[in-house]
Formats: C-alpha cells, structure tokens, sequence
C-alpha cells in the first residue's frame, strides 16, 4: 500500500482490532470443537446403524432358511399322504 494511502490508528485501536480477532479465533476454536463432536457422535451412531442393518439381515437369512425347510416338511408330508 503506497505511504500516501496509508491511515494512522491508535494503539487502542489496534488492541481492540486484536482483541476481535482473539475473539473470533475463539469463537472459529468453539465451533470446530462442536463439529469434531458431532463428527464423532455420527460415526457412532453410523457404526450402530450398521450393526442394526446386518442383525437385520441375518434375521432375514434365518426366516428364509425356516420358510424353506417349513415348504419341503409340507412337500414331505403331502408326499407321505399319497
């Protein structure tokens, strides 16, 4: 910036421009904390999701496996009654 555009400020000034970016440093600090939280918080909750979807699944397998043998048992027994 040339000399002649140049504005003089007071050290009062100054401290106090100092004292707002301390201010928004901390502030900037704050969120980035809560982010890492959530953060966590999500990959938890994500990770309980997933253990939910493959219990899930496994039920499914299972019902399908009893649903099968129950149809061959009646198949057998209809056989069995001829």
């Amino acid at each position: 910036m040339p000399k002649s555009r140049r504005i003089d400020v007071t050290r009062a000034e100054l401290d106090r421009v100092i004292d707002l970016l301390n201010e928004r440093g901390a502030i900037v600090n704050d969120i980035r904390e809560h982010v890492e939280r959530n953060t966590r918080e999500l990959e938890v909750q994500f990770t309980r999701l997933a253990q939910i979807q493959a219990d899930l699944d496994s039920l499914k397998r299972m019902s399908a496996k009893v649903s099968d043998l129950s149809a061959i048992a009646k198949r057998q027994a209809a056989r069995r009654d001829e």
